[in-house]
């Protein structure tokens, strides 16, 4: 699973694909990228399934969260762009710039316009 050392790292979940994807050091602003075994890079919907699916298997917690499927609790964010669409080799920053329009748990809205 991918995931953060929370509160001693912040929780960046888009950020988190992103790394996973384009294997890049977080670098300041005018730094020169730094790609780190490129070669253990992973597809944007496994990367998504690290940050969802798989930590729920690692919970036992699968047959409650971690997908999209009746029965399951609807815990969800709606994005601005669909993260699979975007071509990291063009702006490898795309995915953790992508706007979180709303957040749901458990099925009811918490967060976004009205």
């Amino acid at each position: 699973s991918l995931h953060s050392d929370s509160p001693v790292s912040p929780v960046d979940p888009l950020l988190y694909v992103q790394t996973a994807v384009t294997r890049f050091f977080q670098v300041p602003p005018g730094g020169t990228p730094v790609q780190l075994g490129p070669q253990h890079a992973v597809s944007v919907l496994e990367a998504l399934k690290c940050v969802t699916l798989y930590p729920a298997e690692a919970a036992m917690s699968e047959k409650d969260i971690g997908s999209l499927e009746t029965g399951k609790l609807a815990d969800l964010v709606v994005l601005n762009q669909d993260p699979t669409a975007i071509d990291v080799q063009a702006n490898p920053n795309a995915i953790a710039q992508i706007q979180i329009l709303e957040t749901r748990l458990a099925g009811k809205k918490v967060s976004g316009t009205p």
